[in-house]
């Protein structure tokens, strides 16, 4: 199940970021990595991780 999803999460992630997009994640990295003590690199992966989990939500519902 966890490699099906880690499949998923690539195939959307070599979709570009829309602006939108791009800035949500500017934002939730910043927040996790200076409200959630993380270092730069792991707050940008896990904010990428998020949207992308968000994204794929909408796909399936849309």
């Amino acid at each position: 199940m966890l490699r099906n999803q880690q499949q998923k999460d690539e195939a959307l992630s070599r979709q570009p970021l829309t602006e939108e997009e791009y800035e949500q994640w500017q934002e939730r990295a910043a927040i996790m990595q200076y409200d959630g003590g993380l270092s730069k690199t792991e707050a940008e992966s896990l904010a990428l991780h998020t949207l992308l989990e968000i994204r794929n939500r909408y796909q399936k519902a849309g």
